[in-house]
């Protein structure tokens, strides 16, 4: 098992596997409602294209590899590089629009808009996605990724932050030294918005 940077050769094959892996999450399945199982796949492909794109090129992204497959992957974005610029944003929306289905842009825009909100000022690591493949699921591959991410926050001494509307990951995460800093219905959902202090 080896655990490595996205680098521009590799990011279509981590978005695959974060698309895979968000089929079933909250915020997904409200936006996407209604659409087929493999236009709503097509859409977070397009999704995940373009965040880690970006993520690339202005963050830290990082996936797990074993046997030569990517299994697990995550977006990162380390102190003072999220938010990100207009530009970056206007780029990641145009080409997820792009290479969507119909679904309800309105929705994402105010759930988007609610957590941006709260988004800490102080300099932190961000973890804007991080997914594993279905059928890995539940074997230490997610924990194994998020422990990476940590020890570098830590390295950096700063905190690090995070969203989910997916209750089980509350407390994987609490079992990371995360607390719930804020907790917001948007959309119809609960998200958890969630800090690790730095040690």
């Amino acid at each position: 098992m080896d655990i490595q940077p996205t680098t521009h050769r590799t990011y279509r094959q981590a978005a695959q596997v974060l698309a895979n892996a968000f089929m079933d999450e909250p915020v997904s399945q409200r936006v996407y409602r209604g659409l087929t199982a493999a236009q709503h796949l097509k859409n977070l492909k397009a999704d995940f294209s373009g965040e880690l794109a970006i993520c690339v090129r202005r963050g830290e992204p990082l996936e797990l590899r074993q046997n030569g497959s990517i299994l697990a992957a995550a977006a990162i974005y380390p102190p003072g590089a999220y938010p990100l610029r207009w530009y970056d944003n206007l780029r990641s929306l145009v080409s997820a629009i792009a290479g969507h289905s119909r679904y309800d842009l309105r929705a994402w825009l105010r759930w988007l808009e609610a957590v941006g909100e709260l988004h800490p000022k102080m300099p932190h690591y961000y973890f804007e996605f991080m997914g594993v493949e279905p059928a890995f699921q539940g074997q230490g591959y997610g924990s194994r990724l998020m422990a990476e991410a940590v020890r570098r926050a830590d390295a950096a001494g700063v905190g690090c932050y995070l969203e989910t509307a997916t209750p089980r990951n509350v407390i994987l995460y609490e079992r990371f030294g995360f607390q719930i800093r804020d907790q917001i219905e948007v959309i119809g959902l609960t998200t958890w918005c969630m800090w690790r202090p730095a040690k």
